[in-house]
């Protein structure tokens, strides 16, 4: 995912993303004060965030290890946030 990101930044996020996944890393960006993922190179930005990574301007781009953390916490975060807007019984 991270490598599609780099390849093809301007494809739409929805490629490699959820609706659920992109409600989560909007909702993630908001609360974080960054940009709201419009592309994949973005979206790929924001998971390699959750995972740690700190963007720098000229800092190396996020490593299959921060991307694993990455994949790791986003999975419990779509679970949470799911159950989070389902209605109440």
């Amino acid at each position: 995912m991270a490598l599609l990101g780099r390849d093809q930044p301007e494809m739409a996020p929805e490629v490699a993303f959820s609706e659920l996944e992109m409600q989560v890393q909007r909702a993630f960006a908001a609360g974080h004060r960054i940009r709201s993922p419009d592309t994949l190179a973005a979206a790929t930005l924001v998971l390699a965030r959750i995972g740690g990574h700190i963007h720098r301007p000229r800092g190396p781009p996020p490593g299959t290890r921060v991307m694993w953390r990455a994949d790791a916490s986003f999975a419990g975060m779509c679970i949470g946030y799911r159950l989070a807007m389902e209605p109440q019984q």
